[in-house]
């Protein structure tokens, strides 16, 4: 509740998809403070981070998740956490999670989004408190679950880690007193939201004596014990409440909920003018998202058409738009894979007509190249990918223009449509399939006849 600190949970515990047991970057040391001097955290790894296996030690770990347990549900109002922060060359603090999901449960399975594609900050590789806060809500869960998470560019074998993470729970509903004597009390919330409002169902429970109503950014979503049409500060609750409970859930709507943040605000009023001798109240806004439906991982009209030879300093890439209508971009992501260390450009918001080319060069992109990088065009938000192609040490383009096979142009020609000078001169001809097989035979062994001389021969 406003005005009160929330409160530490501890001790938890945690586990993960896979720890670096060589030196004891284990998941439990995200959660023992080991590695805490007041609220900053020390460059040491070594028994006091977490780091995954990556693709240095086997099993390898390409899909990393780690799990809190706080051991026992819990209305979680805030997690702070302390990024990888490995003293050192740069790509060690590259091993920090760069994105992820953060997902709740009340028990260890069936996990709801709470925030999707969560970008957090890159630790700086010294002795200070760089941790970050992220609002949860007051969300009721036992099992907090990171998973999907990736590392920064130049980051080495997919390492992932994390040096700590705390989560915080609201207090006592209960234990905050309001000084009686008003008829009405006025509450306000701010909280973060990170899924997609579209998907999302509302569910509300609450307690009040005697009487409340509920608006999310403005806009009221329910009241309760609270006489219909407009009110005011000296408006009077229908009925007196002898004992509040808890009620709900209670479905409310959803319609006003915005991605980032939200408001919730909540008037108390009393069923006396005077001498009423309690009030209480308390609220717990879930939201349940449903998962995205098939359409929404279609890989859509954007594709790379054409990009240039591999290298380290003029990389070009080309897309286009291969849908019949115009397209804004803004969120689709080039992810670099392979003998270079893993790297993503996320392109800003701008339409791309039908048709039309949108060329990135390496000074936008930042993303140069070798033979043998991988590149997937990834759907806005992380969702899924659109396409791939391998990068080569010759240029590479589809003929025809956005749907078909890979070919070596007979020049470099972004921005325009691929041009290509195909031969004729030497074919197949004649190909025989199933040939009739030469069979065995056996072997002859000869028979040689021995003629003694015993004449002596004249010549």
């Amino acid at each position: 509740m406003d005005g009160v600190a929330p409160e530490l949970i501890f001790p938890i515990t945690a586990t993960s998809s896979s720890q670096y047991q060589a030196d004891r970057r284990l998941a439990a040391h995200a959660v023992d403070g080991s590695g805490l001097v007041g609220n900053a955290h020390g460059t040491t790894s070594a028994g006091t981070m977490w780091l995954n296996n990556g693709t240095l030690v086997v099993p390898n770990d390409l899909n990393p998740f780690i799990v809190f347990d706080l051991g026992s549900v819990q209305p979680i109002r805030r997690m702070k956490l302390w990024n990888y922060n490995e003293a050192g060359a740069a790509q060690l603090q590259s091993r920090g999670v760069s994105r992820a999901d953060v997902l709740v449960s009340e028990t260890n399975g069936g996990f709801t989004m709470l925030l999707a594609g969560q970008a957090f900050a890159k630790a700086p590789g010294t002795q200070t408190d760089f941790s970050e806060n992220f609002d949860l809500g007051g969300i009721r869960a036992r099992f907090v679950r990171i998973e999907k998470m990736t590392n920064f560019p130049g980051g080495d074998n997919n390492f992932v880690g994390l040096s700590e993470v705390q989560f915080f729970r609201d207090v006592d509903l209960r234990g905050t007193e309001a000084p009686l004597g008003a008829k009405t009390y006025y509450f306000r919330k701010s909280f973060n939201f990170g899924g997609d409002p579209a998907r999302a169902e509302l569910l509300l429970s609450a307690v009040a004596d005697d009487g409340a109503v509920f608006y999310l950014n403005g806009t009221e979503i329910y009241r309760f014990n609270v006489p219909a049409g407009p009110l005011t500060h000296s408006t009077l609750a229908q009925s007196s409440i002898a004992h509040a409970t808890f009620s709900g859930p209670i479905s409310v709507s959803a319609a006003n909920l915005v991605r980032g943040a939200n408001v919730l605000a909540v008037e108390v009023h009393q069923a006396a003018s005077s001498g009423d001798p309690d009030m209480i109240f308390g609220a717990d806004l879930t939201a349940r998202v449903s998962p995205p439906p098939p359409q929404a991982f279609s890989p859509g009209g954007l594709v790379f058409n054409e990009i240039s030879a591999a290298s380290t300093t003029d990389f070009r890439i080309e897309l286009v738009n291969n849908s019949g209508q115009s397209l804004n971009v803004g969120g689709y992501a080039i992810r670099r894979s392979g003998p270079s260390p893993d790297a993503q450009y996320t392109l800003a918001a701008q339409t791309v007509g039908a048709g039309q080319f949108l060329v990135l060069d390496q000074a936008t992109t930042g993303l140069g190249t070798v033979p043998g990088d991988k590149l997937f065009l990834m759907l806005p938000g992380g969702r899924g990918v659109a396409d791939a192609l391998e990068v080569h040490e010759r240029p590479r383009a589809r003929s025809p223009d956005g749907t078909g096979e890979w070919l070596t142009p007979n020049a470099v020609s972004l921005g325009t449509s691929n041009t290509f000078t195909l031969h004729n001169e030497v074919v197949i001809n004649e190909i025989m399939y199933h040939a009739p097989p030469t069979l065995e035979t056996p072997p002859i062994i000869a028979t040689n006849l021995l003629i003694t001389l015993k004449n002596l021969l004249r010549y």
